[in-house]
């Protein structure tokens, strides 16, 4: 199960290290509870919220995993993905900075993993918290970047999505999921969305 779920992890990041600037926003966040060793804080930045991660005992320069997951799944999709990214310890102390995506209602976990070590990297649960009201009631079929528009933005960010170049999570994902064939967003999805912004469909529901 290690081995899976690693190699599921390996592929969200060697598509993507999701760290783009766009931070949780829409939700409130709920207290943190953390595990020992680690101790992770939220952030105000402006109305948005960004978090601090110090875990204690680790390598220095070693490369760790820091993922925040919806729910506790061992198969997460990349839906339940709202921030992944690798970092380096400096020191035998890791102090890491998270800006999740738009995070809707519901309860979190934020993992850690030793990317290279003996055990496959198998994460380590680090801390979980909960989400209340959140943007899920606010996603805007086709509306990929978030800015409450539907055009040649959304268009561009699907593509970069389908050429791994900034792969889409939660509710950015939801939104680039326009074609509803399947759980992936692929040309199906960016031939929509130029179809509707070229007005040769008049709705993404059709």
């Amino acid at each position: 199960m290690k081995k899976l779920w690693m190699q599921c992890v390996m592929l969200c990041v060697a598509l993507s290290l999701l760290c783009g600037a766009a931070l949780a926003a829409g939700g409130q966040v709920g207290d943190i509870t953390n595990e020992k060793g680690t101790t992770v804080q939220k952030v105000a930045v402006g109305d948005d919220t960004k978090f601090t991660i110090t875990q204690t005992g680790a390598e220095k320069d070693r490369l760790y995993l820091v993922m925040i997951q919806k729910g506790t799944s061992d198969k997460p999709t990349k839906s339940d993905i709202y921030y992944i990214n690798i970092v380096t310890a400096e020191g035998t102390t890791l102090n890491t900075e998270a800006y999740p995506m738009d995070m809707d209602a519901g309860d979190y976990t934020i993992y850690l993993s030793d990317y290279a070590n003996n055990n496959n990297g198998a994460r380590k649960k680090v801390a979980s918290f909960s989400v209340t009201g959140g943007a899920a009631s606010n996603v805007k079929p086709g509306d990929a970047n978030g800015d409450d528009a539907v055009d040649i933005a959304d268009v561009n960010a699907a593509i970069a999505h389908v050429t791994k170049n900034n792969i889409l999570t939660g509710n950015y994902f939801d939104a680039a999921n326009v074609a509803g064939d399947d759980d992936i967003v692929d040309i199906a999805d960016v031939n929509k969305l130029i179809a509707y912004i070229t007005k040769n469909i008049h709705s993404l529901s059709d």
